[in-house]
């Protein structure tokens, strides 16, 4: 019989063999690393496209008419054949200097993670103990991209898994939640003259200027912008926010204790706490052991919740309570469960879509389990970042997850 020990425990610690929890991450976006996407967007604009688009956009960029000639058809005459019409050099110049910033996907990036990066593993852990940092971790915390938004959502919750270079399982627990963007990157984002950045009272009568005139006002609608802030003359700035994902990487699917840990660290940080939340994030990682494969429960104790970690035994794989069978059943129902079942046993390939990333690794995680005494070998992406859609051409047998939106 199991028995339950505290995460605390002395004994607990002298056999510690792995965390609970591998690695603590927070993906974002700052103003150093939003510049640098925004030159290389520039700079792709540059070189993107035929000949005569970049001969274009150059001279526009340059204010000058005179570079290497483009030869177009339907047109005669070494003038007309080489320099762009003023309506030409107005559009170009438009769509090379204004990005609006509602349409563009950036990339998140890792702004902080624990244990850092120069950090070696503990004195007496062996190498198979150890769980490496998964690469393309921002890819996958935010698989839709990094987008600024005029509202912000509520916080959501779900969970991605990593495939290894030894075919092994990495899982990572997301918590995204919406700020409103810093003083920092809103300067960024004043200096690039990207769209969305203008009060909404005047956009409409801006909208249809030309982008000489454009920059030409620039700094009065910035100082009008800066007084929109403060309240003067009633307008007022869009209030513009940014995703930021929490994200814990553990090498069993702990899902349910992880949402209700990273859930209680939201609430922690909105709360007067008496230590610093890196206490917690600390005593989280080092100090809250692997439970044995059946043997012993690990209890652990965070703000008013109690969690239980426990692993099922290694021959009964199929006893994990843990998984949200019940959901699973619920979502697809009998008749699609055992035909997917059918497909996986027959190694089809495998596409889940859901409005909810939630639901794709819960369901995902419980039809693998299902297959006991079976396993699947092939890819297993239950949640598909949108920059790897070309995975779905594979000629080859996979279960995947992608959100429906």
């Amino acid at each position: 019989m199991a028995g339950l020990v505290n995460a605390g425990s002395e004994d607990v610690q002298r056999s510690r063999v792995q965390p609970v929890c591998d690695h603590f991450a927070v993906v974002g976006l700052d103003a150093v690393e939003l510049t640098q996407q925004l030159k290389d967007y520039t700079l792709a604009e540059t070189v993107g496209g035929d000949e005569e688009t970049k001969n274009v956009r150059g001279r526009a960029r340059s204010g000058s008419f005179t570079i290497t000639p483009t030869k177009r058809e339907g047109r005669s005459g070494s003038l007309g054949g080489n320099s762009p019409t003023l309506s030409e050099v107005t559009a170009a110049n438009d769509a090379a200097s204004r990005i609006n910033v509602f349409d563009t996907v950036f990339k998140g990036h890792v702004q902080q993670r624990y244990p850092p990066e120069q950090i070696s593993p503990v004195e007496g852990e062996s190498d198979s103990a150890t769980t490496p940092f998964p690469s393309g971790l921002p890819l996958f915390c935010l698989p839709n991209g990094f987008k600024f938004l005029r509202q912000a959502p509520v916080p959501s919750f779900f969970t991605f898994v990593s495939t290894g270079a030894q075919g092994e399982h990495v899982y990572g627990h997301c918590l995204t939640m919406y700020d409103p963007i810093s003083p920092a990157v809103h300067a960024v984002l004043q200096a690039a003259e990207v769209d969305g950045l203008i009060p909404s009272n005047d956009s409409d009568a801006r909208g249809g200027e030309a982008g000489a005139r454009r920059r030409s006002s620039s700094k009065g609608r910035h100082h009008r912008g800066s007084r929109g802030r403060r309240g003067s003359r009633g307008s007022s700035v869009q209030q513009i926010f940014v995703p930021k994902c929490l994200c814990l990487v553990t090498r069993y699917p702990f899902i349910n204790q992880c949402r209700d840990i990273l859930s209680s660290l939201f609430r922690l940080v909105l709360s007067p706490l008496e230590v610093p939340i890196e206490r917690y994030i600390c005593n989280l990682m080092n100090e809250v052991p692997m439970p044995p494969s059946g043997k012993a429960k690990i209890l652990y104790s965070i703000a008013d919740k109690e969690l239980i970690f426990t692993r099922p035994p290694i021959n009964r794989p199929i006893e994990n309570v843990d998984l949200p069978f019940a959901k699973a059943f619920q979502c697809l129902g009998v008749q699609t469960t055992i035909k997917l079942f059918q497909c996986m046993l027959l190694e089809q390939q495998i596409l889940f879509h859901s409005s909810q990333l939630s639901l794709l690794a819960a369901v995902s995680e419980c039809m693998m389990s299902l297959m006991y005494p079976f396993a699947w070998e092939h890819v297993y992406i239950p949640v598909l970042p949108q920059a790897l859609l070309g995975v779905l051409n594979a000629p080859m047998p996979f279960v995947i997850g992608m959100s429906s939106d």
